[in-house]
């Protein structure tokens, strides 16, 4: 019953193009047909660095700009402001379709320092502020209560994702796993479902988080993101379409990808010969509680004795 429900979900729900693709092209100017049959009626003007600073409309259907404005012109105080996370997208990768000529509404794109480890759920408390973490993620060895704690379970219900609270969108938890499956399709409707979450927003400032971007990393990686950043591209010209250029839009990402196939290194074996016991709890010097959980290149152990433990992990190829 669950498959047939996924089924139906995917199967009855359209995954077109927001917005049309650019009628025509010249020079620095862009010309979409939006609404008119036979001629262009909103157009994108680009300054001598080639960003957008212009936008244009034919309001009377004759194919000529009877409407311009400047987008500059627009203070954050007259305009909401739209914040787009992207889950996993590194800065290369914005930079190269930056510069390939997208993206060119915004200034270009900008190097920050992620927390350590470069993790969602501690990128994203950083971000925005938010209490705390028990945990590097959903699972986690508590030291308070000298146990493991959290699980997949525990991820469906966000108890590690306090940062939630401060999200206009996100999309429903079941979607982080069906995302990982079907990532084009539910990348698609998580920007249908913001673009509706902002229309009836009266926030000053609204956030959207999308967290299947992840998944079509991890699954088709770069040349995966630069085709979703098309489509994300398709939302932010519907946003200014709608808006007429009155929205402030910010693009950032919690963490990067490093689009590497990866493999287990033998680290039990090799803990196991080094003579520490792996356990669930803490009790001897030699004791280590190692974390499993999720599609990182980390791994969080848990000892009494971190420094005698590094110096052993360090002989380890992979490390």
């Amino acid at each position: 019953a669950w498959v047939a429900g996924v089924v139906a979900v995917i199967s009855g729900c359209s995954t077109g193009p927001m917005f049309p693709a650019p009628e025509s092209s010249q020079g620095s100017v862009q010309a979409f047909r939006v609404r008119s049959d036979a001629h262009p009626d909103f157009f994108l003007f680009q300054n001598d660095s080639s960003r957008v600073c212009h936008i244009g409309y034919d309001r009377t259907g004759n194919g000529e700009v009877d409407e311009k404005i400047y987008l500059d012109g627009i203070s954050l105080s007259q305009a909401p402001h739209l914040v787009l996370i992207l889950d996993g997208y590194g800065f290369d990768c914005l930079r190269d379709y930056y510069e390939a000529g997208g993206l060119r509404m915004f200034h270009p794109p900008s190097l920050v320092i992620s927390p350590y480890p470069a993790m969602t759920d501690l990128s994203m408390t950083d971000l925005l502020s938010s209490a705390p973490c028990e945990g590097f993620e959903a699972q986690y060895f508590s030291r308070r209560e000298n146990r493991v704690l959290g699980g997949s379970c525990a991820y469906l219900r966000g108890h590690n994702q306090n940062y939630n609270d401060y999200l206009d969108y996100r999309a429903p938890m079941l979607w982080d796993a069906l995302g990982y499956m079907w990532p084009r399709h539910f990348f698609k409707r998580e920007l249908a479902s913001a673009l509706k979450s902002f229309r009836r927003s009266s926030n000053p400032e609204h956030i959207a988080y999308f967290v299947t971007s992840a998944g079509i990393s991890t699954q088709t990686g770069l040349a995966g993101q630069i085709e979703s950043l098309e489509w994300l591209e398709q939302l932010i010209h519907r946003v200014m379409w709608e808006s007429r250029g009155l929205v402030k839009i910010t693009i950032l990402a919690d963490h990067g990808h490093g689009y590497a196939a990866c493999e287990r290194i033998p680290l039990e074996a090799f803990l196991k010969e080094k003579g520490w016991r792996e356990a669930n709890r803490l009790e001897g010097p030699r004791d280590v509680v190692y974390i499993r959980f999720g599609l990182e290149t980390y791994v969080g152990l848990s000892t009494n004795s971190p420094a005698e433990l590094s110096r052993d992990l360090m002989e380890l190829e992979g490390v």
